[in-house]
């Protein structure tokens, strides 16, 4: 079998219930590892769960342990990666850039302790879950055999907090600041001329600030379920010209150009026009800023029988790191914890939509986002409630 990361090997159900057994006989230490409130598993030398703990049953709503025992971590909690590999988890390309993976495979290696953060999409109840974990590996040895004891808490509160601290008001604040800047020329200067290029950019930069705040208000409601799709009949053709012409009025696009291709004779589609629009410019936003001065971003209309598909394509080829990982929600190539634009994109475009967010990336052709919509789609079909 192949693999991209750790090893394929695996140790057949015999042998996983013997290891079981042999910790079983810890009383002391089943029962401790019992007792705790963290996600905990033993894992033999193939990354197998030999024994896991009460915690990480009842987080993850399994009532036993038995057909759990012999999966990985990423099998146990559903991770979207699990499967892409014959031989499961820890085999694929994403799993190079697992956290959890790492520190497993680093302290089987190195027989020493070691901590890992970790981002995981895991799919439960047919919806896309991300947590944002810190993992711990440990070596242990039980009857003469060596384990990892492996350890996991969830820090996505912590992560979040940290991504609005730094997001939130770190582009608020700049946004402030260039008001204040604004007002201050304003203030100074006797030119009609300028007083009307900065009366332009102040209505600009006040549009982009409430914007800013309703962007993070809604992404903390979808995380909660607290979303109310506002569904309605939306021309895209339309509103692929109308966020175009407010995209190249935006400072971002400075030195960019946008093009508009409609390769089809579109509908109206029912969807929420808010919502679609906010990702759609997010889209324009990263691939703009992806794009080197003096580049094209394109915006594109298809459809076939099914879907309304709308593309937003730059010339840039993300890198392999960013490929795998670039609809975590911690994950962002701006910086630390700066990952919550392409999260939000697919978390509103797949959740409340209804559609399917994706990407392709390849150096002859570039990178296209996407956003497709289904045509049939019946108001009671929306998540949450609807307007």
């Amino acid at each position: 079998m192949k693999t991209h990361f750790a090893s394929p090997e695996r140790a057949d159900q015999p042998a996983i219930l013997k290891q079981n057994e042999a910790i079983q006989t810890s009383e002391i230490l089943s029962k401790t590892l019992d007792n705790l409130t963290n996600v905990v598993a033993i894992l033999n030398a193939n990354r197998q769960a030999v024994f896991i703990n009460k915690a990480l049953l009842e987080s993850f709503g399994f009532d036993s342990t038995g057909f759990l025992l012999g999966q990985r971590p990423g099998e146990i909690m559903n991770c979207i990666h699990a499967n892409e590999m014959e031989a499961g988890c820890g085999t694929s390309q994403g799993c190079r850039y697992c956290g959890a993976g790492q520190s497993i495979v680093e302290s089987q290696q190195t027989l020493k302790t070691v901590t890992r953060e970790c981002r995981i999409t895991a799919t439960i109840n047919d919806e896309p879950i991300s947590f944002d974990l810190s993992t711990t590996s440990s070596p242990m040895e039980i009857q003469g055999e060596k384990f990892t004891l492996f350890v996991a808490s969830d820090i996505s509160d912590e992560k979040r907090r940290h991504a609005m601290e730094r997001i939130f008001f770190h582009d608020v604040i700049n946004k402030a600041g260039s008001l204040d800047g604004l007002l201050q020329i304003l203030e100074d200067s006797n030119d009609i001329k300028e007083i009307k290029e900065v009366l332009k950019l102040l209505q600009s930069v006040s549009t982009d600030l409430v914007e800013e705040i309703l962007t993070q208000r809604d992404l903390v409601r979808a995380e909660k379920g607290e979303i109310s799709v506002n569904a309605g009949l939306v021309d895209p053709i339309h509103l692929i010209y109308d966020i175009a012409a407010q995209m190249r009025a935006h400072v971002v696009t400075k030195g960019h150009e946008i093009e508009v291709m409609i390769a089809c004779d579109a509908k109206p589609v029912l969807t929420d026009r808010v919502l679609l629009n906010r990702i759609l410019t997010n889209m324009i936003k990263n691939a703009i800023e992806a794009t080197i001065n003096g580049g094209k971003v394109k915006v594109i209309l298809l459809e076939n029988e099914n879907y309304l598909s709308f593309s937003v394509h730059n010339d840039k080829l993300m890198p392999l790191e960013v490929r795998n990982q670039v609809f975590q929600r911690s994950f962002s190539t701006k910086g630390l914890d700066r990952g919550l634009g392409t999260y939000s994109m697919k978390l509103l475009g797949e959740k409340y939509l209804r559609g399917r967010v994706y990407f392709t990336s390849e150096k002859s052709t570039g990178t296209h986002f996407f956003i497709d919509l289904p045509k049939h789609i019946k108001v009671q079909d929306f998540a949450g409630s609807v307007k």
